[in-house]
């Protein structure tokens, strides 16, 4: 069930500040993980010398080797973009595209409204610009850009972030935020929110009760079939199964041809729970409430979990999640304050993490 209940309060987004103009000389001579997740952060993608040299001598000194990360897009900014001003158009077109805007305003220090007071110019392949406006270019980055930024963050060094972003490719964890991000996004995203697209929502499992061949259409290249499952119906266990769907891994489809509601995703043979320690972006998410159609929610995690421990009693988990909401699919950054040592938190809802256990070998 989507719902804003244990959102974060965020009065404006967090924004990662670009290097300062004497920083920007240290990147000739940093390697490792300040310097290329500053680079990363710059959206200076064109820059391909730049680029190389740091892995090049990051591979001289560290014995790691480049990732192969999918590349994001340039998006121009259009006249109906901006008819929410600045702060909606960041918040609009981000959501379209499958995060948030605090990630959205990372990636594009070119726009000074990004910047922090302190915080000079950074290199950037696209033109500087004082604030969003018709004509400007954004540079909109890929789940991979996103997910290795996070792992270079979590890591101490860059041959760490680069064996935890090996981790997650050997896994599901790549492939399920990639379709997280790409389900969230235009059209297909707008399908998952509670009234749908027109009342229907964007699914590639034929499989499912009411899919059909001749009820599809081609979505940026990828077959769609348009499924009614009726008015006002909560899409978040849909968003969940059909991620782990077009992921190549086994959803729950039950004998009925319906996914596994939110809250029995723990009952289910395809998915197996992990404790919040081993959670990592591209598991699933479950906050249980009950196990009717509106008690519980469900989720992709696209973060890993910060665990801070408050006081005796209680901890604080912070994570971020891509999930059906009422209007749309999108992310959102939760806070839950649990129990110490449970998973359990203080108004009584359980909180949990699960993965596909298989890849999936039908159109099932």
């Amino acid at each position: 069930m989507p719902d804003l209940e244990y959102r974060s309060n965020i009065a404006s987004p967090s924004v990662v500040s670009p290097e300062t103009a004497t920083a920007e000389s240290d990147l000739q001579d940093t390697v490792g993980n300040e310097a290329l997740a500053s680079l990363i952060a710059s959206g200076n993608h064109e820059n391909t010398n730049e680029v190389d040299a740091l892995w090049e001598e990051a591979a001289a000194e560290q014995a790691v080797q480049k990732p192969n990360l999918r590349a994001g897009i340039f998006y121009q900014i259009q006249d109906a973009d901006m008819a929410d001003g600045a702060m909606g158009a960041w918040r609009n077109i981000a959501k379209d595209h499958g995060m948030t805007e605090d990630l959205l305003m990372a990636f594009n220090p070119h726009i000074q409204s990004t910047q922090s007071t302190s915080s000079g110019p950074v290199g950037s392949p696209l033109p500087e610009s004082q604030d969003l406006a018709v004509g400007v270019q954004l540079y909109i980055p890929s789940s991979d850009d996103i997910l290795f930024k996070q792992c270079t963050t979590r890591a101490s060094s860059m041959s760490e972030a680069v064996e935890l972003w090996n981790e997650l490719e050997g896994s599901h964890n790549v492939e399920m935020m990639r379709h997280a991000r790409s389900r969230a996004s235009g059209k297909v995203g707008v399908g998952y929110g509670t009234g749908g697209d027109g009342g229907i929502f964007y699914s590639p499992n034929i499989a499912l009760n009411g899919a059909s061949s001749k009820r599809s259409e081609e979505v940026n290249g990828q077959t769609e079939y348009r499924v009614n499952w009726g008015a006002d119906f909560w899409k978040c266990s849909v968003f969940l199964h059909d991620v782990t769907y077009a992921a190549g891994y086994q959803p729950h489809v039950q004998p009925n041809n319906h996914y596994l509601v939110a809250g029995r995703l723990q009952e289910s043979p395809d998915y197996e729970e992990v404790p919040v320690e081993r959670a990592r972006p591209g598991d699933c998410w479950q906050r249980f409430g009950g196990t009717r159609s509106d008690e519980s929610h469900n989720a992709i995690l696209s973060s890993f979990v910060e665990v801070e421990p408050l006081d005796e009693h209680t901890d604080r988990w912070t994570f971020s999640i891509i999930g059906a909401e009422t209007d749309r699919a999108a992310e959102s950054e939760r806070t839950h304050r649990m129990k110490a040592a449970t998973n359990e938190n203080t108004a009584g809802k359980i909180i949990r993490f699960f993965r596909p256990k298989a890849k999936r070998t039908s159109t099932a």
